[in-house]
């Protein structure tokens, strides 16, 4: 995905804050309402939502400047969300079943305990929903608001920014941990990955030209993950049920399910490198470099130059598009590394530590995957700090 720009209003960042609080605290109080009237799957489902987005707007607030008047908010959302799991993962099985009830017979009477523990959960939830109290809540994010209307709009958007991409990092980290055996690492980018996806959307007004398709991209990627995380309940539930009531036949639906979680995990890992994020300080970098080079032409960007990003692409891309004598790259680790090994040594895995904010100058006569470079120098971020 290209980088998108930032905009240059430094209040622009002080008003989306208020407005995307006010609009899902007005959303969250809506869908209960709305939950309370009419309880059913499609409102659970969007209060489930609305909840995902105040909390990842607190995470965003908190990240910022820590707020313990919040502290009690985010503990009531997280306790309404988990009154909810359980009912979400029963109805998402009774969708699955009603899919393949008549290529898997056997499972009927599994879907007959499961619509018998739906509707004792709808009757418990739903008395749940209704004894909510959001008043203190009200004051609370009140207060809030007041705080941010009275905080200064300097260096704000700076802040907002580094909180999106501190949220990315987190999620990268967790994604290079990814090991296919080990579900439970997949689980943890997931969760990351929720609260950088809502955060995105909270602060995606700040970025110009940010491509809207993004938005459903990040939602797919998600969706990879909750298809592995749902077929290990499926099979869990399916086991325990098997343990307490008689299941005809049970081993080809163990087998089916057991070949479907492989399935969703192969298809995780095919796509899992596609994970992107909006790159702001990267751009915020390349215009700082343009301002100071005094470069009058447009910044160009490219989906090659993510921190998982392949050498091969970049470097044809460089040969395809840029007829070029000097040309700078802005990007991150551990793709620069990456680049810089291949083209120097011709080994993408040699140690090169570079540090976020250093600079490097490679010269070439011709660009090639291979060893067709030579590193002129190299400047750390307290060299480059030093000089200025």
């Amino acid at each position: 995905m290209n980088t998108p720009a930032v905009e240059e209003s430094k209040s622009e960042a002080h008003q989306l804050l208020l407005d995307a609080l006010e609009r899902c605290w007005k959303d969250y109080r809506k869908e209960l309402k709305r939950c309370r009237t009419e309880f059913s799957n499609e409102a659970i489902h969007d209060l489930r939502v609305a909840t995902r987005r105040v909390l990842a707007l607190i995470e965003l607030l908190n990240s910022i400047s820590p707020r313990s008047r919040l502290e009690k908010v985010t503990d009531f959302f997280k306790d309404q969300l988990n009154e909810f799991d359980d009912l979400r993962d029963t109805q998402v099985m009774l969708a699955e079943i009603s899919e393949v009830l008549q290529q898997l017979p056997q499972l009927h009477e599994f879907q007959k305990q499961l619509q018998s523990d739906e509707q004792k959960m709808l009757r418990t939830v739903h008395k749940k929903i209704k004894k909510f109290e959001t008043a203190s809540l009200s004051k609370r994010i009140r207060k809030t608001q007041q705080s941010i209307e009275e905080e200064a709009s300097d260096g704000l958007e700076s802040q907002v920014m580094q909180a999106v991409d501190d949220s990315y990092s987190l999620t990268q980290q967790r994604l290079e941990w990814v090991d296919p055996t080990r579900t439970a690492t997949i689980h943890r980018v997931r969760v990351a990955f929720k609260s950088l996806r809502y955060m995105i959307e909270i602060i995606h007004p700040l970025l110009k030209d940010y491509p809207t398709e993004n938005l459903k991209r990040m939602n797919d990627y998600q969706s990879l993950m909750g298809e592995i995380q749902d077929a290990e309940v499926f099979i869990q539930s399916l086991a325990d049920f098997s343990e307490s009531a008689s299941f005809p036949d049970p081993e080809p639906v163990r087998h089916y399910y057991e070949r479907r979680h492989a399935e969703a995990i192969s298809a995780y890992i095919k796509d899992m490198n596609q994970l992107s994020s909006p790159y702001v300080r990267a751009r915020q970098t390349a215009e700082i470099l343009a301002k100071v080079l005094k470069y009058k032409r447009s910044i160009a960007f490219s989906d090659a130059l993510i921190p998982v990003g392949n050498t091969d692409e970049i470097i044809g891309e460089i040969n395809e598009k840029y007829d070029v004598d000097e040309l700078v790259l802005v990007s991150h680790e551990p793709f620069i590394s990456n680049l810089i090994g291949t083209l120097t040594a011709g080994n993408p895995d040699i140690t090169i530590n570079i540090k976020n904010g250093g600079v490097c100058c490679l010269s070439a006569d011709d660009l090639h995957v291979e060893r067709t470079a030579i590193l002129e120098w190299f400047l750390t971020p307290k060299i480059l700090s030093a000089l200025s």
